[in-house]
């Protein structure tokens, strides 16, 4: 079942047409800060433990997977010599690839998979808590509150092993509310 997924996962990030981020609307000339800076405050359990959540999600192993044997076999298959090296894989599997360097701090590593700035946008201003402690204030300094559009990104029907994409469900999934916010939950 596991490597049935990662199949899939691979081919639909392979195949897809999805943006490179720099070229969408999440980059809008912030600079990405990685994971670990968001950790900071999103680690704690009076905000949700938020990132020890993502940190269970497929999202924070999408990087990993490009290194399984069974995907660099297919990746071989469709003329990708190397996943890990390879925009059409990367794109979809990390966070920030294929923005400009001065985007991107050193806390940005491939390793960390499709971190929290690859839903909510870089973070570089808006992460300071002044900021985020204004949910409008967050948004007009580069905070994204994702939708359905932004997950079809990489999540889409462009790979011949597409299952299909229940949005709602896969939602529920990586669902890691921050109860300090409204009773709505949001990722």
């Amino acid at each position: 079942m596991r490597e049935t997924w990662i199949a899939g996962v691979v081919l639909a990030a392979l195949l897809s047409r999805a943006p490179v981020l720099g070229d969408g609307p999440r980059a809008r000339g912030h600079e990405y800060v990685g994971v670990k800076k968001c950790a900071l405050c999103h680690s704690l359990p009076r905000k949700g433990a938020q990132y020890q959540k993502w940190a269970t999600t497929k999202h924070a192993l999408a990087w990993r997977v490009l290194g399984t044997e069974m995907t660099r076999e297919m990746a071989r298959e469709m003329g990708v010599e190397d996943p890990r090296k390879s925009d059409r894989c990367l794109r979809c599997h990390t966070t920030a690839h294929g923005v400009q360097k001065e985007q991107v701090s050193d806390g940005i590593r491939p390793e960390s998979g499709v971190g929290c700035e690859m839903c909510h946008g870089p973070g570089g201003d808006y992460a300071a808590m002044d900021v985020m402690s204004n949910r409008e204030e967050a948004i007009a300094h580069g905070l994204v509150i994702p939708e359905e559009k932004l997950c079809r990104g990489c999540h889409n029907k462009e790979s011949p092993t597409f299952r299909p994409f229940d949005y709602d469900a896969r939602r529920r999934e990586i669902i890691h509310p921050d109860p300090t916010r409204a009773k709505t939950p949001r990722h």
